[in-house]
């Protein structure tokens, strides 16, 4: 992989497209201070990312963009392309060539391709990660670099070697994944706040679903009150309908005789209509003749007056013509007078014109000898000039090289001198360095022990961590398995109170007596299903053969239970009482293989219960073959037969005494979950983290004495190389400073020779320059002489032509005068003609007006008459 070109346009010193070629073997950019060499360092490393502008040498990233200068505008944009060749498939890419682009424009936009197909700078960065060819790579080194590395502190140098080894990498993908873990974890704690704050809306929602409900059934109640209110409606606005249609019918015969007479008359009043319209036409057309001759008469005397104003102006224009055509005959006569006396004074002034036009076309001829008799010794004169100031050249370029060979002899003097120092300098440090690097390797020893030391502890902690993190694996699962059991339950919770709330047959007297706590609490003795306990076993049998009458109050006499009933009758309340002293009295008694016999209850029961579920027996499959009497309920509920009635699978939830048995079960379960199970597992899941933050604080703390161990070592590293790199060096330079120092002491020999010879050519261009300055002064007084004569024939030449111009200045105003009074004249003529004109076209006017304004007085008359 290498590069192969890079194609440059705005780019700081760059306004028009540049291609630079990068050739096979080293490429060197040579030119002087400010030419632009390093600005092409910036465009590589400007084109594979770099966003730093002070890395570019610029305070702002705009400042890349060509500025313009005095002959060139600024530009808007600029642009650079990188061509590398990936001839052994380094890139990530399929292509051997490849075209990176970089455009940046003003407003801060920029652009990035790859193969002149749009990317993002991230593209172009993981590109180039592992390749040591990223903008912050060490392949683009600039100037002063070199010094910078050297001096770098260890973190620096670090990163330095990272970037050279690849680590760099996969030390960005390790921050990016921890990025990424931190991300998932504060994800994982959401979701459960989320999970709670939806089961908080889920309650809420089941509270406005049992109102909807309730809302349904009242709007279904008022629909049907509604509509049996409308029919009532509808029969009473019947009753009050049919006389109205009698009515009706009476006035509809009554209209039929008043419509005849109707008709009568409307023809009548057509007739009538009819001749008036007759009259009003005739009369409208009387009117409009009578207005029209008064229009006539209006429009006649109008005509006639304007025509009598028309002959006034008439004739007033007439005078004042003649009175024009008079001024202007005048004015006429004076301008051809005066035009005779101009041509006069035109043909005494053409003598004097030629006379004075013949002497100025010999003084100048005069002059133009003279200019050139000039201008020969003038180039004499320079061409002597030039002579001398080629032999003045000479000699100070001669001196300047006497004086460089004495600097430069002198300069080698010194640096003799400065080498020898420069000699025992380098055996000083030489020695030094030496024993710097022999103590380095001591040091290296020790850190590579402690190294060792702490990256065994560090293994130690990670397995430890390890295990704590799989025991809070299971730990969090437990927890999530507990979390969803106890939704689960809460579910279930809820299930079961709707199922109670929404039972059929339920009676809303019950509850509201158990809850009211009044005097007539007192004749309760409870609920059924309260005053009976039974073993966990026998729950379900137990429920299914009391079915409906778990839910009925107890009350001991029929009369308490009138009383209730009777205060309560006006509520509109249902009302399930089991009477004792309405129940007869058994005798018989309890068969010890009985389900009466397996459960407790009140005596004041005994009869109610005997008679209810006396005869009720436990089974179990096998034994329903045996079974010689009537009623039976299996020990699961399964099968219940009651008085020759089967039921298979019954609904164990028919009866609520089951379903609150299964309800105070679910909230003993619910709160030893969340009040057991869950705060010691949360106080283990605590411990554990406590523990694995402790290990974690500790590989942090031994992590960061390896990385200081690393980084002293690499340090250490670094400088065993410089101390070895300096030895090196030192022994060099000594050779180095060794074979100058014979090759000064050679130049010193050489400028002494070369000095002598060109103070022998200086001596003889300065004679050489005595003499022409002799000729010089010669040829200067000649000139200075031809000047003198040529100055004054210029002053008699500039005299004549002075006059010349005044006599034809002179003349040329008289003819400007006579064309001007030419045209006056043209002018004045043309005027009096048209005077003329208008006065014969007033005359004809006015008598044209005085016939029109005679016919117009006949027609009035008539009118009149």
């Amino acid at each position: 992989m290498f590069l192969s070109k890079l194609k440059i346009q705005g780019f700081k010193s760059f306004p028009d497209k540049t291609e630079l070629n990068f050739t096979d073997g080293v490429t060197s950019i040579v030119g002087p201070n400010g030419c632009g060499k390093t600005n092409i360092v910036d465009a590589i490393r400007w084109v594979l990312g770099e966003q730093k502008a002070s890395t570019l040498r610029s305070t702002k990233m705009e400042e890349v963009i060509f500025n313009g200068t005095k002959k060139k505008k600024p530009l808007n944009f600029c642009e650079a392309t990188l061509t590398i060749e990936n001839n052994k498939e380094l890139l990530p890419i399929e292509y051997e060539t490849l075209e990176i682009t970089r455009r940046y424009f003003r407003n801060g936009d920029s652009e990035y391709y790859i193969n002149k197909n749009q990317c993002r700078l991230k593209d172009i960065h993981e590109m180039f990660v592992d390749t040591g060819m990223s903008s912050g790579a060490y392949s683009v080194i600039e100037l002063k670099m070199i010094e910078s590395i050297l001096s770098q502190n260890p973190t620096d140098r670090r990163t330095m070697i990272d970037e050279a080894s690849g680590i760099n990498n996969y030390n960005k993908q390790r921050a990016a994944s921890t990025r990424r873990l931190i991300s998932t974890k504060s994800d994982m704690e959401r979701i459960y706040d989320i999970m709670s704050e939806v089961e908080t809306n889920v309650k809420k929602l089941k509270l406005q679903m049992k109102r909807y409900e309730r809302h349904k059934v009242l709007t279904e109640d008022l629909l049907a009150s509604e509509i049996l209110l409308h029919k009532k409606s509808i029969d009473l606005l019947d009753e009050k309908l049919n006389p109205l249609i009698e009515s009706r019918k009476s006035m509809i015969n009554s209209k039929d005789v008043l419509l005849t007479d109707l008709s009568k008359k409307e023809k009548k009043l057509d007739e009538a209509q009819n001749k008036f319209e007759k009259t009003r036409l005739k009369m409208e057309l009387f009117q409009k003749n009578i207005k029209e001759i008064e229009d006539n008469i209006i429009k006649i005397n109008q005509d006639i007056i304007v025509a009598t104003e028309q002959v006034g102006h008439s004739n007033n224009q007439i005078d004042q013509s003649n009175k024009e055509i008079t001024t202007k005959t005048a004015q006429l006569s004076a301008i051809q007078i005066e035009i005779k006396s101009m041509e006069k004074k035109i043909s005494q002034l053409i003598p004097k014109i030629d006379k004075k036009q013949f002497d100025y076309n010999k003084l100048d001829e005069n002059f133009q000898k003279l200019c050139v008799e000039s201008d020969l010794i003038e180039k004499k004169i320079t061409s002597f000039q030039d002579q001398h100031s080629q032999i003045i050249n000479k000699i100070n370029l001669i001196k300047n090289n006497i004086d460089s060979n004495e600097r430069l002899i002198s300069h080698n003097k010194n640096l003799i001198k400065n080498h020898r120092n420069e000699v025992q300098e380098a055996q000083k440090l030489y020695n030094e360095s030496k024993i710097s690097l022999d103590k380095l390797k001591i040091n290296l020893s020790s850190e590579k022990k402690d190294k060792d030391k702490n990256s065994n502890e560090l293994v130690k902690n990670e397995s430890s961590i390890s295990k704590i993190e799989q025991n809070l694996i299971s730990l969090e699962n437990h927890k999530n398995k507990l979390s969803k059991d106890l939704l689960k339950y809460k579910n279930k919770l809820d299930f079961y109170n709707k199922l109670i709330t929404s039972k059929d047959g339920a009676s809303n007297g019950n509850e509201y007596i158990i809850k009211k706590q009044d005097n007539y609490r007192k004749f309760i003795l409870g609920r059924l299903e309260d005053l009976i306990s039974c073993p966990k076993n026998l729950v379900a049998p137990l429920s299914m053969a009391i079915g409906k009458f778990s839910d009925y109050l107890v009350i001991n006499k029929l009369s308490e239970a009138k009383e209730i009933v009777d205060f309560y009758q006006s509520k509109k309340m249902s009302f399930n009482f089991i009477i004792l002293d309405q129940i007869p009295k058994s005798k018989k008694k309890i068969s010890t293989d009985t389900l009466l016999a397996k459960i407790e209850f009140s005596p004041k029961l005994a009869d109610f219960l005997y008679n209810l579920i006396g005869d009720f027996r436990i089974l179990k499959e096998s034994d329903i073959s045996t079974n010689k009497k009537n009623n039976f309920i299996f020990s699961d509920s399964s099968k219940i037969l009651s008085n020759g009635i089967l039921r298979v699978n019954p609904n164990k939830y028919e009866s609520a005494m089951y379903t609150k048995h299964e309800i105070l079960e679910i909230e003993q379960k619910i709160n030893k979950i969340s009040k057991v199970d869950l705060i010691k597992l949360d106080k283990e899941i605590s411990k554990e983290n406590d523990k694995k933050n402790r290990l974690i604080s500790s590989s942090l703390k031994i992590k960061e004495l390896i990385k200081i161990n690393e980084i002293s070592l690499g340090d250490i590293k670094i400088e065993i190389e410089k101390y070895k790199f300096l030895i090196k060096e030192h022994d060099n330079k000594q050779r180095a400073i060794n074979v100058n120092l014979n090759i000064l002491e050679k130049e010193i020999i050489g400028s002494a020779i070369k000095s002598k010879e060109l103070n022998q050519q200086a001596t003889n261009l300065n004679k050489e320059l005595k003499d022409l300055d002799r000729e010089k002064i010669k040829i200067s007084r000649d000139s200075s002489k031809a000047k003198n004569k040529i100055l004054e024939s210029r002053q008699k030449l500039e005299r004549s032509k002075i006059n010349l111009i005044e006599i034809i200045n002179n003349k040329n105003s008289i003819n400007n005068r006579i064309n001007d009074y030419k045209q006056n004249e043209k002018e004045i003529s043309n005027e009096i003609t048209r005077y003329k004109e208008d006065v014969d076209k007033s005359k004809t006017l006015i008598k044209n007006l005085v016939e029109s304004n005679n016919l117009l007085k006949k027609e009035l008359k008539e009118f009149y008459k």
